[in-house]
């Protein structure tokens, strides 16, 4: 069996979509699936998978006997003729990973002019792809209920986690810290404002000269508009912003922590590689869910505390995060046994490759 993985981006490039094609990769070859990446840009060649040079998506090297992935997310591709190239080049079967759907449109000229062609462009990639996985059940729910005829093609399939576990560290000290984390960038669908707003809580409690909050990914900079809200914790000592981190750095961050601080505005849901990055490593995390399809497809309350998005869901997090922050280690312990466990059966790479592998004509 031979497949071909089309993504936009790859490591060294700092990119979501990138780590899953490198991931998704490796895990293929190891499973004896022979795997070729092709890319914009020549890249140093990594693990197992073969990388080649498809510059600008030219379709030039494409075998055509074998299937073809492409990783899409609309701002990866400077058009539809180039994804349609691919599709004419391409004779074997070819799957779209619809990481991300399109830009929603705004009402505003600039929003309409970006966000319509996004849409018209993923439904017409819809209708030529053989295949289709969606990394959100909500996703998958949404379309196949508005082109049921379609429906046979479609899947739905979780991303992993892109922090591979490092050694572990000795977190069992007795460190009088108490260490919050967030890991991702300053992107408008994580709610900092969340974070803020629990930590502040947090360091009105008695002992509140032991927490400190570590946000990895952004400065503190990038979320200065936000910080103006909260001017008591501008250039505050207990926070540190780590900017930027190499995979291992995250994951030694995550292992020193011992609270994940994970809200997002559109809620908790399996596209959500940093998520799985903290339930990889065994961590209490607390997240924000949606009623809908997603919150409900997987049980996330088994192995996460949420939080359900409502008018009063900001005041209702930081509640929740002060109960955390004042739960026993034995307490915390169980959720943690919990989440790697999760993990494991469900968002794992081996059971993400196997299910990808196992679906009708790949």
């Amino acid at each position: 069996m031979k497949i071909q993985i089309l993504s936009p981006n790859y490591p060294p490039q700092k990119c979501g979509v990138g780590d899953y094609s490198f991931f998704l990769s490796e895990e293929f070859s190891r499973q004896g699936v022979e795997t070729t990446v092709f890319t914009r840009t020549q890249m140093e060649k990594k693990g197992k998978a073969d990388l080649a040079l498809l510059s600008n998506f030219t379709t030039q090297g494409i075998d055509e006997n074998t299937t073809t992935i492409i990783q899409y997310t609309p701002q990866l591709f400077n058009s539809f003729l180039e994804c349609l190239k691919i599709f004419q080049k391409a004779k074997g079967p070819v799957w779209i990973n619809f990481h991300e759907l399109y830009f929603p449109p705004s009402l505003s000229l600039h929003g309409l002019l970006i966000g319509i062609p996004h849409w018209i462009r993923f439904v017409a990639l819809l209708h030529l792809a053989d295949q289709v996985v969606f990394s959100t059940s909500e996703f998958y729910l949404r379309w196949t209920k508005r082109l049921p005829y379609l429906k046979g093609k479609m899947h739905w399939i979780p991303v992993g986690s892109n922090i591979p576990v490092v050694s572990k560290v000795d977190s069992s000290s007795e460190d009088a810290e108490y260490r919050l984390f967030h890991f991702g960038g300053a992107h408008p669908t994580h709610l900092y404002d969340y974070i803020f707003e629990a930590f502040l809580a947090v360091l009105n409690l008695e002992n509140g000269s032991r927490y400190r909050l570590i946000l990895a990914g952004v400065s503190q900079e990038a979320l200065k508009d936000i910080l103006n809200n909260y001017p008591s914790l501008m250039n505050h000592p207990q926070i540190s912003y780590l900017g930027y981190l190499s995979a291992e750095e995250v994951s030694l961050s995550i292992q020193n922590a011992d609270l994940v601080l994970a809200p997002f505005m559109d809620g908790v849901s399996t596209r959500r590689g940093s998520l799985m990055a903290a339930l990889s490593h065994g961590k209490r995390v607390i997240t924000t869910v949606v009623a809908g399809d997603d919150s409900s497809d997987i049980p996330w309350a088994d192995f996460l505390e949420t939080v359900e998005l409502s008018g009063d869901a900001k005041l209702k997090f930081s509640r929740k995060v002060v109960q955390l922050v004042n739960e026993s280690k034995v307490q915390r312990k169980v959720f943690e046994l919990k989440a790697v466990e999760a993990f494991q059966k469900l968002f794992s790479w081996d059971v993400i490759a196997k299910k990808l592998l196992s679906k009708k004509r790949l």
